[in-house]
């Protein structure tokens, strides 16, 4: 391990996601409180329950109060095993291990952890921006901060494996 190792983050790249949606909250590109369902152009956020109509927000996909659930999370992928796109895991479509994502219960009346509204958020980013995920998180937030080697990018370019820290078991 040296000060170049690359780690995994997983979960912690959540909050570092929600500090770009800031970003492009602040340059205007971004409602933190608009319907996500009117933003999001390339994929339908599944249809609201009888009786409920308050729209999910951004604010609420950032902290887990957006109704949303995704099942038990996700499993992670191994090497050889095919990775699925953003519309994939939204889908629950293979090759996603994951169910579809869906409204569980009204927005804002309870808080649950929800990885597939982190993915919601995501797709909404890219949505917005046009740019994909990891060229979007390099640009508006990594490289102003000087992060130079982190990166989004999954699967990891073959240049930059050498550098990565993998997991192992005993």
């Amino acid at each position: 391990v040296t000060t170049s190792t690359l780690f995994q983050a997983a979960s912690i790249s959540k909050p570092v996601m929600a500090v770009a949606t800031a970003v492009l909250a602040d340059q205007g590109q971004l409602d933190l409180d608009g319907d996500v369902a009117t933003a999001l152009r390339s994929w339908d956020m599944p249809p609201l329950a009888e009786g409920v109509t308050s729209p999910i927000t951004p604010r609420m996909l950032l902290s887990h109060t957006s109704g949303l659930i995704d099942g038990l999370g996700f499993p992670g992928y191994r090497p050889s095993q095919a990775l699925p796109d953003t519309l994939s895991i939204l889908n629950g479509a293979p090759p996603a291990k994951t169910v579809a994502i869906r409204r569980g219960f009204p927005p804002m009346s309870q808080s649950r952890y929800s990885g597939g509204g982190s993915v919601v958020m995501q797709q909404l980013l890219m949505d917005v921006t046009g740019q994909t995920f990891p060229d979007l998180m390099q640009t508006n937030l990594l490289q102003p901060l000087g992060m130079l080697l982190s990166t989004y990018q999954q699967p990891l370019h073959g240049s930059r494996r050498h550098s990565a820290a993998l997991a192992h078991d005993t």
